[in-house]
């Protein structure tokens, strides 16, 4: 990349901003940082030149910035309050793209140390750029429809800007994408869909083969597999409620001593405890180990 953007693993001194890199070969506390930074600075960098190129008009800059918090950080920290995230705690192994402040919000802590250690810089990129792809959404027009479809846009504006990647290694870029996919018993209309690993692939090699323009279209584009797998239009062996399992089982919440839920991310494991009256203690979370593994979850 040219001008004030950057490449990762530069050997540029070490900074507070967006771009500020270090060396590939320097290991500190700073360096999942400092390779977000540049992410982020070769992302903008791009939109600048390919939204006015596609859409027209110039690209307008996030008003909400980016933020990265550290999930590790002392609760009670500067990081509360940071656009829609109450502490960085909440964020744990994710990064969020706040609409009602146009601002990323993005985990240090966890989530960029694991994609750099699974995947490697190009998996960053690639996981990074999805979230910023929802920044870009929310000017040309978020795709309305199935909820999936959302996510499917910022999955095909990611493959748009790795084709521009000198060199990118296709099979580690996209592997996170892939990889954090949705259940088969999932279905398109729920909060949160991404996709299957096949629907996320389909969005992403849209963007990558067509550029961004073809990212406006992404709901007319992809053969849709989510949703294909329920029995008879309900999810067998499921329950509307945590009540209704309980109910089912003859227990109370009181009488659970651990609950093992879904490692998505803390603010939901949070809301689950609360909602069943249970202390942290007893509701089992390493999403400060090993980040978002929701989608290997045995359905």
């Amino acid at each position: 990349m040219s001008g004030s953007v950057p490449e990762l693993g530069s050997g540029s001194e070490s900074g507070s901003g967006p771009g500020s890199g270090s060396g590939s070969d320097v290991a500190s506390p700073l360096e999942p940082r400092a390779a977000a930074d540049a992410v982020f600075a070769e992302v903008q960098e791009f939109w600048r030149r390919a939204y006015p190129a596609s859409f027209g008009p110039p690209f307008v800059e996030l008003r909400g910035g980016l933020h990265p918090l550290d999930s590790g950080a002392a609760s009670g920290s500067a990081a509360a309050g940071v656009l829609c995230i109450g502490s960085a705690e909440q964020l744990t192994g994710n990064a969020y793209y706040c609409s009602e402040f146009d601002g990323i919000a993005y985990d240090t802590g966890v989530l960029v140390p694991v994609l750099l250690d699974h995947y490697g810089r190009d998996g960053l990129r690639a996981s990074l750029a999805h979230e910023f792809g929802h920044a870009v959404a929310a000017r040309i027009g978020v795709v309305t429809g199935k909820t999936v479809f959302v996510e499917s846009q910022a999955d095909c504006f990611a493959g748009a800007y790795l084709a521009s990647v000198p060199d990118v290694d296709v099979v580690s870029s996209w592997a996170p994408l892939l990889d954090f996919a949705d259940q088969v018993t999932a279905q398109p209309t729920d909060a949160g869909a991404h996709g299957l690993a096949v629907d996320r692939a389909q969005a992403v090699l849209l963007g990558f083969r067509d550029g961004p323009a073809a990212c406006q279209g992404v709901a007319d584009s992809i053969d849709l597999a989510l949703g294909r797998f329920a029995v008879s239009g309900t999810r067998a062996g499921r329950y509307d409620s945590t009540a209704g399992v309980l109910a089912a089982a003859g227990l109370t919440a009181a009488d659970v001593s651990l609950v093992i839920p879904h490692q998505a991310n803390a603010r939901i494991i949070s809301a689950i405890a609360e909602r069943l009256n249970l202390p942290l203690e007893r509701v089992f979370m390493n999403l400060d180990k090993y980040g978002n593994t929701s989608a290997a979850t045995i359905p």
